[in-house]
């Protein structure tokens, strides 16, 4: 048995995908294994005497037994540690039954999530987290994932932050904590309603600047994002789309994911998009042996296969900065100081004869199109009514009507988004995506009134981005930095901001938001523990978590305080993992449902206006 440990150990090492600060990382080991990477059980064959356990042989041929090798890995004599030791001691483990048997569901657990830092750029900020991952019965998710009490409710607007009297399915929404709660509190009265998704998920990348820790596996990946999309897609109206930004590496294992949540028939496109810059590209290819990518991917998906989605025009270049020609040859700055009027016609191949009748009746269509709220560019135009356009002006020297040539490089949308903008870094976030582009999808997939949602908040680009385009916007975001970077954006924006798209849309400021917390049970715990950075502070929130009666059903107290000496000799962050895992999860936020209990000191407004938002009032 041990030469077969010391074997196997010594296989694995050779592996830098196994290794992580040269400990062998179990988990890992297990997921290469039930995927049948080839890698590995070249490696595993390589040796006889591992070759001779975990291989049988069947009709001249070798078959992997990939059940008796995970079950070896996860036994607590593989890799033993303290941190396992002292688990095994309390009775912090699984039952040995697969989770088939035991009729459990793992859940990627909501909370944390390994705490994200969106795209900060401070090095000191790039810390590495802990990813809590729990093993659920299906009776205890249902009870995490009901609706939870909201607090900390302010309304915004251009005079500056309000308390909140009424809450309603026409305000905008900002929702601090954790986005899976978030967004199943808001299936009762969201349900159906949402016009359009957009999503910049974390990518899972070493490079990616949300600094995953290294438990945030590709498994764990799917079951993150899958319980995000399934619960989108309630929430998304019959016609709605959703559109993920995706990088090279995870668009497959996306796309995967995106075809079981919304179906193949409903994907309707791949969109590229180009721009990243890369340096020193024959360097990096003599490096790494392949081609830099140089795009991003965007997926599209709709609810159900039919779409009432227009035909969108878009410009090559600059939208909204459109550029003719003019059949008589002007200057520059005549062109700036001409007086001309925008008329519109269906253009065939060219040709440009109008009658009076027509030019004036053209005139007449456009500007009751303006009177009535409609865009002031051309591409907006063409996008609304689905024509496109020819201008005329009269002549500085005789007044009489000169005809302007639609440009060649207007033209429906295709999958490659050249020339638009994608990123930006304007408020401190390295990934920060850019409000023109955010301004294609939007314009192109949802009409003015409708909603749009966006559960990785960031610095507020999709919020800032509707609401200049006239939508109405939910956005979510569990990160402290909410207050500082993403409500401080939205502020500018309602008082008039010149950033972004501002200039195109002739943003002038106006409107409002109410912002709004999921109610924090044993959640501040969790937060306290983050903080930590001592082994005696530890010890003083274990004893806050007992007398308040945060603790897992599944521990004892007492099992903890007889082996504290075992405690005190683990790592800081094992003594945290440890304190975060007895705690019962279903108590980290306050249920709607439990809204009335005294224990959780919800105020008498605070409940008003919670009746409100689930309709009860």
């Amino acid at each position: 048995m041990q030469n077969l440990l010391d074997e196997l150990q010594q296989a694995l090492k050779n592996d830098d995908r196994l290794v992580i600060e040269g400990q062998l990382v179990k988990n890992k080991i297990v997921e290469l294994a039930l995927a049948m990477d080839e890698s590995l059980l070249s490696s595993l064959l390589a040796n006889e005497t591992i070759k001779k356990h975990f291989f049988k042989e069947i009709q001249n041929m070798l078959v992997f037994d990939k059940v008796a090798f995970q079950s070896f890995v996860s036994n607590k004599q593989f890799l033993p540690d303290s941190y396992t030791s002292f688990k095994n001691k309390i009775g912090l483990t699984a039952n040995k039954e697969y989770l088939t048997e035991s009729k459990e569901v793992v859940l990627a657990w909501p909370y944390k999530d390994c705490v994200l830092e969106g795209g900060q750029t401070k090095e000191d900020q790039k810390r590495k987290e802990i990813f809590w991952n729990e093993t659920l019965a299906p009776d205890e998710i249902d009870r995490l994932l009901a609706p939870k009490v909201l607090t900390s409710f302010k309304k915004y607007d251009k005079d500056g932050k309000h308390n909140v009297g009424q809450i309603s399915l026409d305000d905008n929404l900002i929702i601090k904590g954790n986005n899976l709660l978030a967004l199943h509190s808001l299936k009762k009265q969201y349900a159906g309603k949402i016009k359009l998704v957009y999503i910049d998920p974390p990518f899972n990348t070493d490079d990616d600047s949300f600094q995953y820790n290294d438990s945030f596996t590709q498994s764990t990946w799917f079951t993150f994002l899958k319980n995000r999309l399934e619960i989108a897609k309630i929430l998304m109206s019959e016609d709605a789309s959703i559109f993920v930004h995706i990088d090279q590496d995870n668009k497959h294992p996306l796309k995967m994911i995106m075809d079981e949540v919304f179906g193949r028939d409903n994907f309707r496109n791949e969109i590229i998009l180009p721009g990243r810059a890369v340096k020193n590209l024959q360097q990096q290819f003599d490096s790494i042996k392949k081609l830099q990518v140089r795009h991003d991917t965007l997926f599209w998906y709709s609810k159900k296969t039919e779409t009432s989605i227009k035909p969108y025009w878009v410009e090559k270049h600059d939208v909204g900065n459109v550029e003719g020609h003019w059949h008589h040859a002007w200057s520059t700055a005549e062109r700036k100081t001409m007086q001309y009027t925008l008329l519109g016609t269906d253009i065939d191949k060219g040709q440009w004869v109008w009658s009076e009748d027509r030019a004036l009746k053209a005139v007449e269509n456009y500007n009751r199109y303006l009177e009535e709220g409609g865009g002031r560019t051309l591409v907006e135009y063409w996008r609304d009514t689905g024509r496109k356009l020819s201008f005329i002006r009269k002549s500085p020297k005789d007044g009489k009507p000169q005809y302007w040539r639609a440009p060649s490089n207007i033209r429906l949308a295709d999958t490659v988004w050249t020339g638009i903008p994608i990123y930006s870094n304007n408020n401190g976030f390295k990934t920060e995506k850019n409000e023109k582009y955010l301004a294609e999808i939007i314009a192109f997939a949802s009409d003015e009134g409708d909603f749009v949602l966006d559960f990785f908040a960031g610095s507020g680009t999709t919020a800032a981005t509707a609401h200049k385009l006239n939508r109405k916007f939910i956005t979510s975001e569990q990160m402290d930095y909410v207050g500082d970077i993403t409500l401080s954006r939205l502020n500018r924006v309602i008082s008039g901001d010149s950033g972004g798209i501002s200039k195109q849309v002739n943003w002038q400021g106006g409107g409002s938001f109410i912002y709004c917390e999921l109610a924090q049970h044993n959640a501040s715990i969790i937060d306290e523990i983050e903080k930590a950075n001592t082994t005696k502070a530890l010890k003083s929130i274990w004893v806050k978590i007992e007398k308040k009666d945060f603790i897992s059903h599944k521990i004892k107290p007492e099992t903890i305080n007889k082996n504290i000496h075992d405690f005190e000799d683990l790592t800081i962050e094992e003594q945290k993992q440890l304190l975060i895992a007895v705690l019962d999860k279903n108590q980290l936020y306050v249920n709607y449902s439990e809204i009335e209990d005294e224990d959780y000191q919800i105020s008498e407004d605070d409940k008003q206006l919670n009746k409100q938002f689930y309709g009860e009032a």
